[in-house]
């Protein structure tokens, strides 16, 4: 792994150039890139340079609720789908996250300050966490369910045996 090599990192190239993308200044709700509803942002500063890493909306109460009504109306679909589809959503969310993962190390060691150490091994987390999620999709809940038939079992010095059902 190369990483944290300046001239690779297009995040990086991008904002010493000036230019933006616009999505860094949006938020993401029920599926589409918005601006805040102030239409404010704000430079997130990396702490180690004190230099701007990427400027930001600066979302509000009104914004937060948008996307907690968005995601409250998303998870009807979401449980309707069958467990296999939901888990295969998680692995490859977690396929996704590994091909890419010296991208999100470096953007956490300019964006947080971290250690490249630590970012790499918060980074490593990500992908069985994923795994995880997506084997919790089909785990035994505990519950039982109500029996459709009664079957009455008898036993009389032999092995037990169905009597009616």
């Amino acid at each position: 792994m190369n990483m944290l090599r300046p001239s690779e990192n297009s995040q990086s190239a991008a904002l010493q150039a000036g230019a933006h993308s616009g999505a860094s200044t949006r938020l993401f709700i029920d599926g589409a890139w918005r601006a805040a509803a102030s239409t404010h942002t704000f430079a997130d500063i990396n702490p180690t340079t004190r230099q701007p890493y990427a400027t930001v909306a600066d979302g509000d109460v009104g914004d937060m609720a948008s996307a907690i009504t968005a995601a409250k109306a998303a998870q009807p679909a979401w449980e309707a789908l069958p467990p296999a589809a939901r888990s295969e959503f998680f692995y490859r969310a977690a396929e996704i996250f590994q091909a890419n993962q010296e991208k999100f190390v470096n953007v956490l060691v300019e964006e947080t300050g971290s250690g490249l150490g630590k970012a790499m091994f918060e980074c490593s987390l990500i992908p069985l966490a994923l795994r995880e999620a997506a084997a919790l999709t089909t785990r035994p809940t505990g519950k039982s369910c109500r029996p459709m038939y009664r079957a009455r079992l008898t036993r009389s010095g032999g092995p037990p045996r169905v009597l009616s059902v």
